[in-house]
């Protein structure tokens, strides 16, 4: 599969992330038609590289973007 396409559902994870503050593995299926496994393997590439305010909830099924606390 062409980088270009892995680059491109990296940045829609990173945008729907920004916007609505989660991303769900079947947002990367609708959108770009791939299967779940794939979608799970982009998602844990973004995990690996991205900053550690991305976490899993259970109850949502998504990955929410959590704000850093301040001290």
């Amino acid at each position: 599969m062409s980088q270009w396409f892995k680059d491109r559902r990296q940045e829609f994870i990173a945008a729907t992330l920004r916007q609505f503050g989660q991303v769900r593995r079947a947002d990367l299926v609708r959108e770009f038609d791939i299967s779940v496994p794939q979608a799970s393997m982009d998602i844990a590439t973004f995990l690996a590289s991205a900053p550690p305010f991305v976490r899993y909830d259970v109850s949502a099924k998504a990955y929410i973007l959590e704000e850093p606390e301040h001290a």
